[in-house]
């Protein structure tokens, strides 16, 4: 019996490190964990501010587009309007073959 005791003596620091390792392990892990949460809300917040900058790029582009295509009917609507250019082509048009 001395013997069996002898090897549970022998065979315990070894148990009680596979804890401490496994312990170790433990805390490694949550400490990993608690930073993959970080960079997981870091990223999140990356990409609103992303997602909010280019609404904005494509508001104004959009905007943009929409006052050159208002200005080009106002210069549309001048050259026809009341004695527009398209008046005066169409006038030298008779003119030039009326003759």
């Amino acid at each position: 019996m001395s013997n069996q005791t002898d090897e549970g003596m022998e065979n315990m620091p070894i148990w009680q490190d596979h804890e401490r390792r496994i312990t170790t392990l433990e805390n490694t892990f949550a400490s990993f964990s608690h930073e993959m949460k970080e960079v997981k809300t870091t990223v999140q917040k990356s990409n609103d501010e992303q997602k909010k900058l280019l609404n904005t790029l494509i508001d104004h582009h959009l905007n943009t587009n929409k006052t050159k295509l208002s200005n080009l009917w106002k210069v549309i609507i001048n050259i026809t309007g009341a004695g527009g250019l398209l008046t005066v082509i169409i006038y030298a048009l008779f003119q030039f073959f009326g003759q």
